[in-house]
């Protein structure tokens, strides 16, 4: 939702600072359609600005203190707080590394009146400001009889791969083997007050994954366009607003119940349909490609066979007999490192001390979170995970007679309590044998030790062992040896009581060594981390899957059509993380369709302009390989390209121009002798990385302000370079993962058709792909880059040119 106001008579739009939810965003009935990017347009029409690094006081966040917001804002630009006729925030974060200057930092667009110029101060980056682009998503004719995608699990990889199918037309048929969101939550409100374990719902297993209990972190390490489009879904479902600026966005189990009944809802309004209490049982192959399902009602016992040639299998790694079925299939697995270890408590008043310091409790900041890692004298890794601030420790466990732990918050993160998972590294070599499999006995090996842990003096079931970390470092046996050092700091919130324990009695040798010798030095990262009374509730072994299920560039194992995807099957790390994946598989899957539906589409010269005119993506031939490409006049971002390549954002673009005047034109302070190589060897197979020019959109340039720019040795491709009027942003035409080519027979037919097209003139020799094939032996070669941002050049990649033969031009 967007705030209106009125500030010196011009309506400006802002994102709420404060949270503000929609009841019912998928009222019965409505359209579910994805949301796209926000106009944020005035009658002036004038551009907008992006502005980031800009430092302001706690104060000015308050959604009271606008006035003060703008004020600040406009101090960092160097102009007038009238000057600026519109202010969205895009981003704002907590800078708390000096404890007496506490302060956020933000980045905002900023339309500014005629006349108006910008002046930051230091430190402050101002560049053009370009919308996220929205999600698009082709729709798919397909016949009435035709397979139905199944997609297994509910968790954030299943439901965003179904909702992107969904809105495909492709109708995918979802199972979850637990029960829905609300009768799920009633089902670990009985465990947590006593009940029997149900072995098919419970806080691993149900609608939403393991993430509707936790403190649902949005926060991600990786790098996509999707990231955005993951937050806006969640939005568009029912989240706070909040999470499209938050630096580090979180939703909160008690809304994250409503986020994903509506995700649910939105299937099923887009065509799909949800099975609930329905398991995988089996897969039936033919020929090494799924043919059909067979499915298990967790209730009735009743089997159902599905055909379909499309299996996307997003369950959680906690589906274990789930992973044996897969591989009594046939499909590849592999070890992956995982983790394991405890969950540790402290009173988030101290965490609030230790991070804020004096600026503890302004209520900017809210609860404190921290994130820590070191690494043991041996190299092993030790960290915390899935931090959870005005959290409580949760009972996880999802078998009988095994006992696990994880963290979940509220949105308001209110509790006495902070939490997080103490993890210490688990490396394929510490299990036996060769096994892919040996990490899910590790794990339940751990667990039902605890359990047993837990019951040792007659306690009831699923009773966890806990420590303080004072008796843990004394070798003590739990706070019941009668030191100070040994009295909790804070009531531990397992829901179904602890016993004081000596963890040693449940974890490996290595591990607790290694928490033994970490724990002092994290204490030295975050004051009081490691108090003697700190509290520690075993075992932690659900933070990552243990296996990976192999798949390849077009996101299938060896058995055709299985889709493995999400944290489950070893390729994410969180909800966000998942979500993207969900996305990517989805996408692939879409692009499969349509390509076997549709053959290769040639374009001709004029077909090929108008479609880069319009904004999309087209394949053409270069003198190094095919390329995909983009009018950077037309498509201000490179997202797009990453989402056809199926990459992560944040690799740059680079551009291919029609002559050496072009270094000036789009380069800052080009040195001398970048202008030699490109007389020398332009057109040609060498990519120089410049300092970029202003005319360079930011969203093209590395996070260091440098654009590469070729001009190449292809009368295609300058021909249709000079025809759009503007360079063309190119990368290799493959998915990520998969090699570059240059011969069009080899290009992957589900690439081009998620473009508009294949561009080849009758000079190439005919119309065909097949007769542009490459009469060289050998894998492509793409170009050579040479970075020339400083006083000598420097290799960043060597390909068609050797640096011998750069040195000569040089010289």
């Amino acid at each position: 939702m967007l705030r209106q106001s009125s500030l010196g008579g011009t309506v400006h739009w802002t994102v709420p600072f404060a949270a503000e939810l929609r009841a019912d965003p998928f009222p019965a009935g409505a359209a579910c359609s994805p949301v796209t990017a926000r106009s944020f347009s005035n009658e002036s029409g004038a551009s907008m600005i992006r502005a980031s690094n800009i430092p302001v006081s706690l104060d000015a966040l308050l959604p009271e203190n606008e006035e003060l917001f703008r004020r600040e804002v406009a101090r960092a630009l160097g102009v007038r707080p009238n000057d600026m006729a519109e202010v969205k925030l895009l981003k704002r974060s907590i800078d708390a590394r000096k404890k007496a200057n506490v302060h956020g930092v933000v980045t905002v667009a900023v339309r500014l009146d005629d006349g108006a110029v910008p002046r930051p101060t230091r430190g402050v980056a101002v560049g053009a400001y370009a919308p996220p682009a929205p999600l698009a998503i082709p729709r798919v004719s397909v016949c009435a009889d035709a397979p139905r995608p199944l997609v297994v699990g509910t968790g954030p990889a299943g439901l965003f791969c179904a909702l992107y199918l969904a809105r495909a037309g492709l109708k995918p048929l979802v199972v979850e083997r637990g029960a829905s969101v609300d009768e799920r939550v009633a089902v670990v409100e009985d465990f947590n007050a006593g009940a029997s374990l149900d072995g098919c719902t419970n806080i691993q297993f149900g609608e939403g994954g393991a993430g509707t209990f936790s403190d649902g972190k949005l926060n991600t390490g990786t790098r996509s366009p999707h990231i955005r489009h993951v937050l806006e879904t969640f939005v568009e479902a029912g989240a706070p607003a909040d999470i499209l600026v938050d630096a580090k966005p979180h939703i909160g189990t008690d809304l994250l119940v409503g986020v994903v009944r509506n995700l649910r809802l939105a299937i099923q309004e887009a065509g799909g349909e949800v099975r609930f209490l329905t398991r995988l049982e089996g897969l039936e192959i033919d020929a090494g490609r799924v043919v059909a399902a067979r499915l298990v009602n967790e209730r009735t016992g009743a089997e159902e066979v599905v055909a379909t040639d499309c299996v996307v299998l997003a369950c959680g790694h906690s589906a274990r007999d789930t992973f044996f079925m897969v591989r009594a299939a046939g499909a590849a697995m592999e070890r992956k490192p995982f983790a394991v270890g405890v969950r540790i408590e402290h009173p988030q008043a101290l965490v609030n001390e230790s991070q804020y310091g004096p600026a503890a409790g302004h209520a900017a900041l809210g609860a404190a979170d921290y994130k820590l890692a070191v690494h043991t004298a041996g190299g092993r890794g030790v960290y915390t995970f899935c931090m959870c601030p005005g959290g409580e420790v949760v009972a996880a466990a999802s078998e009988e007679g095994g006992l696990c732990v994880n963290g979940m918050s509220r949105h308001a993160r209110a509790g006495a309590n902070a939490n997080a998972a103490l993890l210490v590294e688990v490396r394929p070599g510490d299990l036996p044998g060769d096994d892919p499999l040996a990490g899910v006995a590790f794990q339940r090996e751990i667990e039902r030790a605890a359990y047993e842990l837990g019951r040792a003096d007659g306690s009831a079931p699923y009773t966890a062992p806990a420590q303080t970390v004072g008796d843990f470092l004394a070798g003590g046996s739990g706070a019941d040896a009668g030191t100070v050092e040994a009295t909790p700091l804070a009531d531990p919130t397992y829901p179904r009581g602890v016993a004081w324990r000596d963890l040693r009695g449940c974890l490996p040798a290595f591990v607790t060594e290694a928490m033994d010798e970490a724990l002092p030095l994290l204490d030295r990262k975050l004051r009081g981390f490691a108090h003697p009374g700190a509290v520690m509730t075993a075992v932690e072994a659900r933070s990552s899957s243990p296996v990976r299920i192999v798949r390849d560039d077009r996101f299938q194992s060896n058995i055709a059509g299985l889709h493995p995807c999400g944290e489950g099957a070893g390729y994410a790390g969180g909800i966000t993380s998942a979500a993207v994946d969900g996305l990517r598989v989805a996408e692939g899957i879409v692009a499969e369709r349509v390509a076997g539906r549709c053959p290769m589409k040639m374009l001709t010269l004029e077909e090929a302009c108008a479609a880069l005119a319009a904004g999309e993506a087209v394949v053409l031939p270069t003198d190094t390989v095919f390329g995909v490409g983009v009018s950077v006049a037309a498509a201000r971002v490179p997202d797009g390209l990453y989402r056809l390549k199926h990459r992560d954002g944040g690799k740059p673009v680079a551009w291919l121009v029609d002559g050496p005047a072009s270094l000036d034109r789009y380069g800052a302070a080009v040195p001398a002798y970048a202008r030699r190589l490109a007389r020398a060897f332009w057109p040609g197979a060498l990519t120089l990385v410049v300092r970029a020019a202003d005319a360079v959109p930011r969203a093209f340039q590395s996070e260091a302000g440098t654009i590469g720019l070729r001009m190449p040795d292809s009368a295609d491709a300058l021909a249709l370079i000079r025809a759009a009027g503007c360079p063309l942003a190119v990368t290799s035409a493959n998915f990520s993962g998969a090699p570059a080519t240059d011969d069009a027979s080899a290009l992957d037919p589900a690439l081009v058709a998620a473009t508009a097209g294949l561009y080849l003139s009758p000079d190439a020799g005919g119309t065909s792909a097949a007769s542009h094939a490459s009469p060289t032996d050998g894998p492509a070669l793409p170009s050579t880059v040479l970075d020339c941002t400083e006083e000598h050049p420097r290799v960043l990649r060597e390909g068609a040119l050797s640096w011998d033969v750069l040195k000569g031009a040089l010289s």
